[in-house]
């Protein structure tokens, strides 16, 4: 196993959690009867559309950097990704949702250290602030789930 990996690795995983993440909120948002839930999670969809779109925008601008290598122990541990079977729950598929957001807000952080150049890190920076948001959401979905108040 290699002691390094590539920002455009990182990168690729990044962009592959959030395409999947949002095919999970469109799937969920099929699944369920309540209107309400069903736009929360047509904005969480939305949500992480915008960030893999920020995503490829910025490895297709072909900054050089992505070709930088990185110490792997440094970023191993969020390297990390559960697919969930066909049969989910919601509260599974938020349960998951939550882990990701916490996962990839720790990539984004270390991106920020990573990345050259002011506008690359204020990227990465408004993209950990909005995962963070994302992941708030999420755990206010989750909480009232616990508190039977949905599904």
């Amino acid at each position: 196993m290699p002691d390094t990996i590539r920002l455009k690795d990182l990168l690729d995983f990044l962009i592959r959690r959030e395409e999947s993440s949002a095919e999970l909120f469109l799937v969920m948002a099929e699944k369920t009867f309540d209107d309400s839930l069903k736009e929360w999670f047509r904005e969480l969809h939305l949500g992480t559309i915008r960030r893999a779109k920020a995503l490829v925008a910025f490895k297709t601008a072909g900054e050089r950097c992505l070709l930088k290598q990185v110490p792997l122990a440094s970023v191993k541990h969020y390297l990390v990704d559960v697919r969930l079977k066909d049969d989910f729950t919601e509260k599974q598929a938020l349960a998951l949702s939550i882990l990701r957001a916490d996962t990839s807000r720790l990539l984004y952080v270390r991106m920020q250290c990573f990345v050259e150049g002011p506008d690359a890190r204020a990227l990465f920076g408004h993209l950990e602030k909005e995962i963070e948001a994302h992941r708030i959401r999420c755990n206010f979905l989750y909480d009232r789930t616990l508190e039977g108040e949905l599904f």
